[in-house]
Order: C-alpha cells, then structure tokens, then sequence
C-alpha cells in the first residue's frame, strides 16, 4: 500500500504537467516548432516541479507533515511561473525567425497556476484519505466501500473498452475514404457546432461539408441530408444549408433536418422522416464506428466516409477519443436496452 501510494504520489503531478502543457502548445500545433517546444515544455516544467519539491522538501510520508500542502502550494507556484516565464522565451525564441513574438498572457499564467493546484491539491487530498482509510482497522466499513466503488469504476472502464473494441472491429470494414466511397442515395452530415460572428461553420464541420460536397460532385450521392441542432436560437443548420450552398450545391439536392440533436435521433429520422434507405455517413474517423453502429441497429444500409482533412492536434484527439469512448458504450446501451 506505502509503495504504490508513493508512486502515485509522484506520478499524477506528472500527468497534470503533460496536460497542461499539451493545452498550452496547443495553438501552435500547426508551427513546425510544435514538437520541439512541447517537448521543452514539459521538460522544463518536470524540472522546476521536482527543484521546487527537493528544495521546499516535499516529500511524500505518512502521516502527512506539518505544513505539507502550504509546500506543495509553494513548490507548484513556483513551477507554475517560472515554467510560464521560461516558456515564453523559448516560444519567443521560435517565433523569432517568422519575424513574430508571442504576447505576456497573463490568463494563461493565471489558468496552469489554478487548474494545476486544483487537480494537484485534489488527488493528494484523496489519496491522503485512502491511505487513512485503508491502514485505519477502525474504518473497515468505509474501506469495504471504497473497494467496491473501484471495483465498480474498474468494471465500468474495462465494459467501455471492451464495447468499443468490439464495435470498431465490427465496423472498421464499412469505413472509407471519398475516392474508393460506394454509391449510396443519400449522404448523411453530422453537426459540429458553427461561429457566430460570422456565422460560419466550425473546422470540424466545414470538413464534413466539403466531403460531403465532393461526394454529390463525383455522383456517388444524389442529395446531401444535412442533420444538426435546429431548436429555437440556434443557427447551426442554416450555417450548413448556406455554407453548402456557397460551395455550389443547389438547394433541391439538400435536405435539412432540424432536429438532429444526437447521432442517434439523426440515424433514427433519417429512416423514419426522411425514408432513406441506404447512406454514407459523413464525419471524422473517431465518430464514424458509432455513427455507422447506430444507423445500421436502425437497418440503414451504410457505409463511412472519413471527412478528416488535416492533421489534428494531440490534445484534441484525446479529448475527442475519451469522450467518443464513453458515447459509443452508451449507444451500445441504448440500443441494446432500448431505453
């Protein structure tokens, strides 16, 4: 219990610093300094937070010592600002030779500071607790607690990996790209979320759009359904229909449905409202084995088209992949309770 209490200890600080530096590069994902600098990043953070920890002599006991998290406070502040301040030089440092120099965001200075603490503060705090909890014979009945909801949480995470292994085997075959696509009556866009000012479709979904629009000019469709979030305020499926039309496509070959909130109700009125009988699903890789599990449960004929366009940034795909996870073993709940 003492072993691997340390080592979580001194792992989880790790993880939040990979993190945070992760959303601090990511604006310049697309730089060809993006490697370099986030391998910096990290480096230079990990230093100053094991130089603060050594120096402030953080270390880990139990017991917790007097005036720990005052420390730990101490030894993250440090490393927050210092690692901020060093971190622009060597942006500045990149930037320098597009004749360009990165601005003092004290926001950002202000956003590591805090989430970093927060997320530090928070799993020491917990795991100063399990630690009492587990080595405490008085406390038996939370520790028997505490092992079950691990177990659940265990559970729970091997079932999503279990379902979205099984559904991306499954439907992996029915992905392509727009060249080797097969004919289908329909092709089905996915919202995305769109800007307001201007109204113009968000990267994610202009990529669908232009997929979309290639697919109809190649006449492997003849129209373009285009599903999205269009309840009272919201301007989403008319960003798509006017962004469509822009790229060419005459409004007799779009279809708007209004009502597109989730993949599912997508998939469902797609069959139900709209009488399509077999489509190609158009949207990003990691979207496309629940979109195509979903719209086959419902006995549409489908096949996917990859609208990937560029390379996306790691933080995204994370962010992407995590959320995509849990939503595809909630699919698969859905569909298979029918709730």
């Amino acid at each position: 219990m003492k072993t691997m209490a340390k080592l979580l200890f001194y792992l989880v600080p790790i993880t939040v610093i990979v993190f945070l530096s992760l959303m601090m590069a990511d604006m310049y994902f697309r730089r060809p300094f993006y490697i370099w600098y986030l391998l910096i990043s990290v480096v230079v953070m990990l230093g100053l937070w094991v130089a603060s920890m050594l120096v402030l002599k953080v270390t880990y006991a139990h017991p917790l010592p007097k005036g720990f998290y005052l420390r730990l406070v101490a030894a993250w502040t440090a490393t927050a600002v210092l690692g901020w301040a060093i971190n622009h030089l060597v942006l500045a440092g990149f930037l320098a030779s597009a004749g360009q120099s990165p601005s003092w965001s004290v926001f950002t200075l202000v956003f590591v500071w805090a989430a970093g603490l927060v997320l530090i503060l928070a799993w020491q705090v917990s795991l100063s607790l399990l630690q009492r909890i587990f080595l405490s014979e008085q406390l038996r009945v939370l520790r028997t607690i505490s092992l079950v909801i691990f177990g659940i949480v265990v559970v729970g995470v091997a079932a999503v990996l279990i379902v979205n292994g099984v559904i991306k085997s499954r439907y992996s075959p029915l992905i392509t790209t727009l060249e080797d696509a097969p004919e289908a009556e329909t092709a089905i866009v996915f919202g995305a979320g769109v800007y307001h000012n201007p109204e113009r479709p968000s990267a994610v979904l202009r990529e669908r759009l232009d997929t979309a629009a290639d697919l109809l000019a190649a006449g492997k469709v003849q129209q373009i359904l285009l599903s999205g979030d269009g309840s009272v305020g919201s301007i989403e499926v008319d960003v798509m229909s006017d962004y469509s039309v822009e790229l060419g496509i005459s409004e007799d070959n779009l279809i708007a449905d209004r009502e597109g909130f989730r993949t599912l109700e997508t998939c469902q009125r797609a069959v139900e409202d709209f009488g399509v009988q077999d489509a190609l699903l158009v949207t990003q890789a990691f979207h496309l084995p629940r979109a195509l599990y979903l719209c086959d449960s419902l006995g549409l004929e489908v096949h996917g088209v990859q609208a990937d366009r560029r390379a996306y940034s790691p933080l995204s795909l994370i962010t992407w992949t995590v959320r995509e996870s849990v939503a595809t073993a909630y699919a698969w709940f859905e569909v298979t309770t029918g709730l």
